[in-house]
């Protein structure tokens, strides 16, 4: 049910271009020969740096509330291993894949969801978002309350 709003965008997808912070670091091992007043440094290996992402989301209507709520348990899921019952059971956290800004930035980038932070504020007004049919709910719909 949570997940159908993120299935018609192909993905999670921010609704405000987000923050994005990423690095790259050259390692390099220093060597000192005698008789020299400065180290000679010889490359070692290379790495890229934790891709950071800050994003905001709004809810204003019910359909963007119902979204807010499908990424909010995409995150929550991908950052667990599988359990109950299946072919997956014990399986790490799926490897997900980047998508943004072209083909020379963003282009299929595997990626592990490492951790996620949501901060419900209290200066903030919440909406009611109606849920059909949700897992928990036996006698009708249920009701979540989701940032404006």
């Amino acid at each position: 049910m949570l997940f159908r709003s993120l299935k018609d965008t192909y993905g999670m997808v921010w609704p405000y271009l987000p923050q994005i912070t990423m690095a790259s670091t050259a390692n390099y091992d220093s060597f000192a020969p005698a008789h020299s007043n400065y180290p000679l440094l010889t490359y070692k290996n290379s790495q890229v740096d934790d891709i950071q992402i800050q994003g905001k989301f709004t809810v204003q209507s019910q359909m963007e509330g119902l979204y807010w709520l499908g990424a909010v348990h995409f995150l929550r899921t991908v950052t667990k291993m599988y359990f109950g019952q299946g072919a997956n059971l014990g399986n790490p956290p799926p490897i997900c894949t980047l998508n943004g800004y072209g083909d020379f930035v963003y282009k299929d980038v595997s990626v592990v969801v490492k951790n996620f932070n949501v901060s419900l504020e209290s200066d903030v007004d919440y909406i009611a978002v109606q849920l059909h049919g949700s897992a928990g709910s036996k006698s009708g719909p249920s009701v979540s309350y989701v940032p404006t």
